[in-house]
């Protein structure tokens, strides 16, 4: 499930980030699709809003916690230097515009043990392994770049690299302790290589990015004197993009990065929100379901203990989907109703619509 959410995920992303102008592919500009420049609207978030709703499940945070701060991390450092770009300084003179090896070092500590009681000498650090995984992915979508130095693009390695991930290289010995493993020869080696060169990643800004990171922290429309999406204004409480995407692709990733039982992290909740979004389409009113039926659906998959948790999350966490209670006129005993945000249900009908389509199994 996790692997077709993320190839959604692409075909939203691009669908909804890029536009073709004079026969280049190219980011839409910030400041939303009610901003036209040249013709051209800016960003329509529906879809990628819709997706998160659907994907922003609540599992063991210990589990997510290493990719999150990894993507985080990425996030950050392009946000500082849009940030510096917009007060006017040169790009090719910010030197901490990525991720370097010294940052995973001490987000994870070293990449090898250097041995004790229970562990053995050269021992790889999971996290570490977690961190390539990621990265691979992120290569593999063209969401990083990787820079040899402060200013360089390292296009020779990172297309040696992206040859080898095509060919399932990573695969084979990814899992090896050993010197034959792929962290010796993936991104992870990549960065410890030029570590004294200022080797580091990049978030592809070219890839939709630059465009996400204004609309979400950026200045909106309508500000006089200030261009949309510009960095230098301070927050904003209602930006262009309210929804941090960033979060959830980085769960996403992550529970699609399962153990290696092949179990998917959160299974039962993506269970759980598909059957209570298929129950609300078919209800008269196309958006709800009864607030018993709402707790019969957790019982169903032996998560009858967090149900009252999906009802409180919506009201914190822009990520997940707002659920509202109402009561049903003139019902004795008294019953309600659980009301579910359209972007919500637009996830599922998007998926519903995909396996029309496509006839795949919808799992």
């Amino acid at each position: 499930m996790p692997q077709q959410e993320l190839r959604d995920f692409e075909k939203y992303w691009q669908r909804s980030m890029k536009v073709e102008i004079d026969s280049v592919l190219t980011n839409r500009h910030a400041g939303g699709k009610s901003t036209i420049v040249d013709g051209h609207e800016g960003v329509d978030y529906l879809d990628l809003i819709s997706w998160c709703k659907g994907n922003s499940v609540s599992v063991d945070q210990r589990t997510l916690d290493p990719f999150r701060k990894i993507f985080r991390n990425l996030i950050d450092k392009a946000r500082n230097m849009l940030t510096l770009v917009d007060q006017g300084k040169e790009v090719s003179k910010i030197k901490a515009a990525g991720l370097s090896r010294k940052d995973l070092q001490i987000l994870y500590g070293m990449p090898q043990a250097r041995g004790g009681r229970r562990i053995a000498p050269g021992t790889i650090n999971r996290d570490w392994m977690k961190a390539e995984i990621l990265f691979v992915n992120l290569l593999k979508f063209n969401h990083i770049k990787l820079y040899k130095n402060h200013n360089t693009h390292a296009l020779e390695e990172q297309s040696r690299i992206s040859e080898d991930i095509s060919a399932g290289l990573h695969e084979e010995n990814f899992q090896d302790q050993g010197d034959n493993s792929w962290l010796f020869k993936g991104i992870c080696n990549f960065l410890a290589s030029t570590t004294n060169q200022g080797g580091h990643i990049r978030l592809n800004l070219e890839n939709g990015w630059e465009t996400y990171i204004r609309d979400h922290w950026g200045a909106p429309p309508g500000i006089p004197g200030v261009l949309e999406g510009s960095l230098i204004k301070a927050f904003v409480e209602s930006p262009t993009m309210p929804v941090p995407l960033h979060l959830v692709y980085a769960e996403t990733l992550a529970r699609a990065m399962s153990g290696n039982d092949g179990s998917e992290w959160g299974a039962n909740q993506s269970k759980i929100r598909r059957e209570l979004a298929d129950k609300a389409i078919h209800h008269p009113s196309g958006d709800r379901v009864n607030l018993d039926v709402f707790y019969r659906t957790f019982s169903k998959y032996n998560a009858a203990h967090m149900a009252d948790s999906f009802l409180l999350r919506g009201v914190n966490d822009r990520t997940a989907t707002r659920y509202t209670l109402e009561e049903i006129a003139l019902s004795e005993p008294k019953q309600w109703d659980v009301i579910m945000e359209p972007e919500f249900i637009r996830w599922r009908e998007l998926q519903r619509d995909r396996v029309r389509t496509t006839g795949e199994e919808d799992v």
